[in-house]
């Protein structure tokens, strides 16, 4: 299953700049990422032939897993591994998921490994700042990211966002469009 799981500005993302981007994009979200839910075997074979086919990825022992990719302020596009008990509430498991996307396996593989080309790739920070009035042109893919414009590219990328109008520019994209768009 993969999720598109929107973060509010409280606990981790409760500092002004998230409280001021979730007040001025008209909504409750100040960040999103996807959720994928796994078990070992779909994982293995998503990451089969990529840089992470001998990455602690691989190495998962609980039968499910939950693996988060995302980009955040001053960091770069990258995954972490979700578990219930995790100590830190960025390692946990939210109680609520997000929203299914309803993709395919087909389709959460590929998406899966368009994130793991789109790794390390920076946070646009311009970007975030300036999506309201979007200094990005609509691409299939930047050189550069925040949280929903990755996203967005890459349901783009699997054509799950094209609605009457074609699908959206990414750069143009909030974790509240996002969240819209997808329910």
């Amino acid at each position: 299953m993969l999720y598109a799981s929107f973060r509010r500005p409280v606990g981790i993302f409760a500092g002004c700049f998230n409280r001021f981007a979730a007040s001025v994009t008209g909504g409750d979200f100040c960040h999103s990422e996807f959720i994928f839910q796994l078990d070992n075997e779909q994982l293995r074979t998503m990451i089969r032939g990529t840089p992470y086919e001998h990455s602690a990825l691989k190495h998962q022992k609980t039968n499910t897993v939950y693996v988060a990719w995302y980009t955040m302020w001053g960091g770069q596009v990258t995954y972490r591994i979700l578990t219930t008990y995790a100590p830190d509430s960025f390692w946990q498991l939210p109680v609520d998921l997000g929203v299914c996307t309803n993709c395919t396996p087909e389709q959460e593989t590929e998406i899966f490994r368009w994130c793991i080309s789109q790794a390390r790739k920076p946070y646009d920070r311009a970007g975030a700042i300036g999506c309201i009035f979007p200094l990005r042109g609509k691409q299939d893919e930047y050189s550069q990211y925040f949280c929903s414009q990755f996203m967005a590219c890459a349901l783009n990328h699997i054509g799950l966002l094209v609605g009457p109008h074609g699908s959206p520019n990414p750069g143009a994209t909030t974790p509240n469009n996002l969240y819209l768009m997808l329910t």
